[in-house]
């Protein structure tokens, strides 16, 4: 019986680590592209590009009439075993990058997280259809958790 209830955790342990391991080309957004979420000032959006097999570029903009604003650029790198979602935003650490790990990839939800970051500490990509990405960040500002979402859709 031992031997049995050994077999099943070891069973139960690698089906979580093959669920949880991922490789830099299984992200959706490596076929580059734009998406785009409306707003009632105009659009948020985000251009992808491959740079290469181990990199992505983005870069996070707003159309608002006629006016388009760079907000970020952004890298998705494969540093070794680990993959980093690394945006550098306008206006926001003294135009420093800052390093999100991905620690969790499971069902097409990628969570990137960096705890000592003082807002986010998340960023996430849930792709919900071919078409469909949810992504928001969340984290803690003076104790409360505070979540914002991003709906985008493929621009075609």
């Amino acid at each position: 019986m031992k031997k049995a209830a050994v077999f099943i955790a070891l069973l139960v342990c690698i089906f979580i680590y093959v669920q949880q391991t991922t490789t830099f080309s299984s992200f959706y957004l490596l076929e580059g592209g734009t998406w785009q979420m409306k707003t009632r000032k105009g659009y948020i959006c985000e251009r992808w590009k491959k740079i290469s097999k181990n990199e992505m570029q983005g870069q996070g903009f707003r159309i608002t009439g006629t006016d388009t604003l760079m907000e970020e650029k952004v890298q998705l790198i494969q540093q070794d075993d680990s993959i980093y979602y690394i945006p550098t935003v306008n206006n926001q650490n003294d135009g420093k990058a800052v390093s999100f790990k991905l620690v969790s990839s499971i069902n097409n939800e990628f969570i990137f997280s960096n705890p000592t970051h003082d807002f986010p500490q998340r960023v996430v990509y849930k792709l919900v259809s071919q078409d469909s990405v949810h992504a928001w960040i969340d984290g803690q500002i003076n104790g409360k958790l505070v979540k914002q979402d991003f709906y985008y859709k493929r621009v075609k």
